[in-house]
Parts: structure tokens; C-alpha cells; sequence
């Protein structure tokens, strides 16, 4: 199996939504080339013109083009990147709270004592995961709009993604990280809920990121630009939709 996700048509995700998988690994002699660089899209960046051959410089509209194609298909690729992320981040936290549940049961099913640590280990890693995919679908979606005209909004979660960035300069507790007594630069993670980040796992984690990122709502939110670039994928790789034999 190469990888392969497709995402939940609503939140939470239900018993045969599978989370992405991923399990893909170059055949055993195959050895990297040099090459030339790709486009997002998977196009040739720098085809070399034939020998006495000026290449023609693009006008300003196919410039234009090029901008509004490039945009898209990263507002398309991090709205995706949320979906999976997400997916990925609840299947972790969800993990979570049913193995500190067994644990509890004390029952021979039950798994050990030494399984959750890691199992949290997860949630936060994921959960990071989660917030840069967010973020970056947010940046990505004012760059979109503006190509329209449309007003630039304030990117959600910047003070989320600030704190979790800088995190090493906050100040700890077993479950709360808040700005550092003897820090006096104004800090993102003092504009959080609180003034402070909640490091620890409650059973609410499954439905809220670090308790500030509702998943029902990004994933529904993702899904309206998940495709946004599919015109130029398709464009790019040729529309086979339709059997020429037909």
C-alpha cells in the first residue's frame, strides 16, 4: 500500500474512516538522479531552450497566471493537509482517552501503565502537526483572496502557532506553559485563553487541539478549499474521464 487518505465526509470520523497511511519505500537498488526542479504542480521549472534558441519571456498575464495557480494549488495542498492532520490528531487523542480508560479497567485486555506515556507522546506531536497545517491553510487563504479583491482577514491561531513555535522560552508547570517571569517582550502565548497553554490531555482533547482548535469545525472549513486547485491539477495531468473508446 503506497499512500492513501481519503477524508471523512463529516467529523468525528466514523469506524471505516481510515486515518492516512503511508507505508511507501524506494525499491531496494534504486539509487536518486540529479534532475531538474519541479513546480508544485509537477511541472519542468527550468527546461534548458534548444542550442540558439532564445527562450521567450512570459507576458504579464501569463505571469499573473502562474501567481494564481501557484497560490491555489498551496491553499489546496495545506486545506488537505488539515483534513489528514486532523484525522491523524484525533486518532491519536481518541487513543489516548480510551487506553487511560483500559488502564483503569485493570482487566487482562488492559493495556500497561508504560503504553500511555507514548500514546500522549502522540497527541502533542500530532497536535503540533495540526496547528502548522492550520496555519498555513489560513495564510494561504488570505493570499487567495486577495488575488479576487476580497479583504484581508486576521489569520486565525497566530498567537496558537507563536506559542507553540517558541515554546522553550515559556515558563512550566506539570500542565501549563505561561510567559517566563523574567521575560519582559510581549508574547503570543499571553493573548491564549488564560494566558497560557494547557500542555496536559483531558477527554476533551479528542474534540479541541490544545483546547483552543475545534476539529469539527477546521476539518468543514477545509473541505471548502480542499479542491480549489483541482482544475489545474487536471489541466496539468490531462482529464481521462472519458473513455476515448466510448
Amino acid at each position: 500500500m503506497n499512500y492513501f487518505y481519503s477524508p471523512p465526509g463529516e467529523w468525528p470520523p466514523k469506524h471505516y474512516d481510515r486515518p492516512p497511511v503511508d507505508d511507501w519505500m524506494p525499491p531496494q537498488y534504486w539509487e536518486p538522479k540529479p534532475g531538474l526542479p519541479l513546480s508544485p504542480l509537477g511541472d519542468l521549472l527550468l527546461i534548458p531552450p534548444p542550442p540558439g534558441v532564445e527562450s521567450r519571456p512570459r507576458s504579464v498575464e501569463e505571469q499573473e497566471e502562474d501567481h494564481r495557480r501557484v497560490v491555489g494549488r498551496f491553499l489546496g495542498m495545506w486545506a488537505r493537509a488539515v483534513q489528514a492532520d486532523a484525522h491523524s490528531y484525533w486518532q491519536a487523542a481518541v487513543r489516548a482517552n480510551w487506553m487511560d480508560w483500559a488502564i483503569e479497567k485493570m482487566e487482562e485486555w488492559s493495556p500497561d501503565e508504560r503504553d500511555l506515556p507514548p500514546a500522549l507522546e502522540q497527541v502533542w506531536v500530532r497536535g503540533y502537526k495540526l496547528i502548522m497545517s492550520v496555519y498555513q491553510m489560513e495564510r494561504w487563504l488570505q493570499a487567495y483572496r486577495k488575488l479576487d479583491g476580497e479583504q484581508a482577514e486576521p489569520k486565525r491561531y497566530r498567537h496558537l502557532r507563536n506559542a507553540l513555535e517558541h515554546l522553550d522560552a515559556a515558563w512550566f508547570t506539570e500542565l501549563t506553559a505561561t510567559k517566563h517571569p523574567d521575560d519582559t517582550e510581549d508574547r503570543s502565548i499571553e493573548k491564549l485563553p488564560g494566558g497560557q497553554l494547557f500542555l496536559g490531555f483531558r477527554p476533551s482533547s479528542t474534540e479541541h487541539a490544545f483546547g483552543i482548535v475545534n476539529l469539527a469545525d477546521e476539518t468543514k472549513r477545509a473541505r471548502k478549499y480542499a479542491h480549489v486547485d483541482s482544475d489545474n491539477l487536471a489541466a496539468h495531468l490531462g482529464d481521462h474521464s472519458e473513455d476515448p473508446e466510448d
